[in-house]
């Protein structure tokens, strides 16, 4: 499984040309929003053909980068 993961993972960046976890959802249409949440880091979800990650404002930069990578993912 974990090999399935990191193909997909090498995938992507190579199609896309980044490892940047916000560049690589841009290039998929994902749009990004970032909330003032209390208790969650981040969320993805899909309505009506329109994709979001939500992420928690208050993390620092690193940590924003995971959820959005894990988000991803």
């Amino acid at each position: 499984m974990m090999d399935y993961i990191k193909y997909q993972a090498e995938k992507l960046i190579k199609k896309h040309n980044t490892r940047n976890p916000f560049e690589l959802a841009e290039a998929m249409n994902i749009n990004i929003r970032f909330y003032n949440f209390k208790n969650l880091k981040g969320f993805y979800t899909y309505n009506k053909r329109n994709r979001y990650i939500g992420i928690n404002q208050n993390l620092c930069e690193v940590e924003q980068m995971l959820c959005c990578t894990h988000e991803i993912g």
